[in-house]
Formats: structure tokens, sequence, C-alpha cells
């Protein structure tokens, strides 16, 4: 005897109900992450092209207005250690193309991976209003938490022309 045999229909039809319920929220959710996901990857381009010097056939990633040139994978993490990133990109009004840019303070990230990274500078470049230093070359970090009062580590991309 089993005690689902003790269950009335109606208590039955009422978990199912319920159960029914929790997953509808939860596909919900999933379908919102997803959502959320593909927004974050539309902007991402990966091809081939070729190196102007021979035939050698180089992968090519861009994300909106950056030019991914470093030797790291895109989901590698941008740093060998644990720790809280943030983004900053001076203002420089030498580069500003439309006149109305701002320096960049970016959100803070936690052991982000270079696309987390990439998708701040774009960001930051969006901000600064500088479209000619787009080519994300290096990455280095100044700081050892805390620095300031926040606790993070700033992130200085090497963007060049």
């Amino acid at each position: 005897m089993s005690y689902l045999d003790l269950l009335t229909e109606d208590l039955i039809i009422k978990i199912l109900d319920t159960t029914t319920n929790i997953l509808k929220n939860e596909i919900s959710k999933l379908e919102q992450k997803n959502e959320k996901l593909n927004e974050k990857i539309k902007p991402l381009s990966i091809g081939i092209g070729f190196n102007i010097d021979s035939d050698i056939p180089v992968r090519m990633i861009s994300y909106d207005r950056v030019e991914y040139v470093m030797d790291k994978y895109l989901f590698d993490r941008a740093f060998e250690f644990d720790g809280m990133f943030q983004v900053h990109l001076k203002y420089d009004d030498d580069w500003d193309q439309i006149g109305n840019g701002k320096a960049y303070y970016g959100d803070t990230l936690i052991n982000p991976t270079c696309f987390d990274v990439l998708v701040e500078i774009n960001k930051g470049i969006n901000t600064t209003k500088d479209f000619s230093h787009r080519w994300l070359e290096q990455l280095s970090y100044q700081g050892a938490p805390p620095y300031g009062d926040e606790g993070f580590y700033i992130i200085h991309p090497f963007l060049g022309s």
C-alpha cells in the first residue's frame, strides 16, 4: 500500500496544480534568463579573416564597437586570481568624436571572464565617445583591495587604434 492511495482525489489535483505552477514559474525564469543572454551576445561576432601579409587565417572577434585581439580565449578568466574588478576609461576630449562624452566607471565584476570585460569596455567606449581606440590588446589592473572605499581592482584596458 502506498501513501498516494490514502490521498483523496482533491488533494492529488491540488498537489499536481501546485507542482505545475512551480514548474511554470521556473520555466518563465529560464526564458527570462535566456532572453537576457541573447541580448548580451547579440553584438558578438566571431569569424575568420586573413592577415594582410599572408594567407594565414586568424580569428576575428568583435563586440559592437570593440575588436578583441588578445591571445586569451573569450571565456577564460580575465585574471588568474579572485576578486572584484571595475573597468575605468578616461575621457579625452581630443578623441571624443561627438562632443558629449565623459569618463566611464563600469559595473563591479566578480571574477570576470574576458567576455565580461569586453562587454564593459564596449559600454565605456559608448560613454567616452572615443571610437578610435577600439582594439582590445591587453588588460592590466591597479590596486589591491581595499582600493579606495570600494574594495575592487581597477581594470586598465590597452585599447589600440
